[in-house]
């Protein structure tokens, strides 16, 4: 009973240890620009969106992070937990930016 007494006590210690901050880059976002970046250049610096809307025109990422610490792409497949925005991508039929957005997530 002493043992377990010990461990609870002492878990959150050493679980805290193993989570760990992503950094944020201040200068992800730099390369976007409308009417210039196409839709292969994010793909290949972030990664698959976590959405697509018609088809392949309209792409979301989430994004950790904030402007002064820099922002970081959130996976797919993790919690919002750590989510305070959704970068929305609005592409032409050629796959070349039209305009994007960045929205806070409540």
């Amino acid at each position: 009973m002493k043992r377990r007494s010990l461990f609870l006590l002492m878990a959150p210690v050493l679980f805290s240890s193993c989570i760990s901050q992503i950094p944020g880059d201040p200068e992800l976002l730099a390369f976007i620009s409308d009417n210039k970046t196409t839709r292969t250049e994010v793909i290949l610096k972030f990664g698959q969106p976590s959405a697509m809307i018609e088809t392949d025109h309209i792409l979301m990422y989430r994004l950790g992070g904030d402007k002064k610490s820099g922002y970081f792409i959130r996976e797919e497949t993790s919690s919002w937990a750590d989510t305070k925005y959704s970068l929305i991508l609005v592409f032409d039929a050629d796959g070349v930016l039209r305009s994007h957005s960045q929205v806070r997530v409540q």
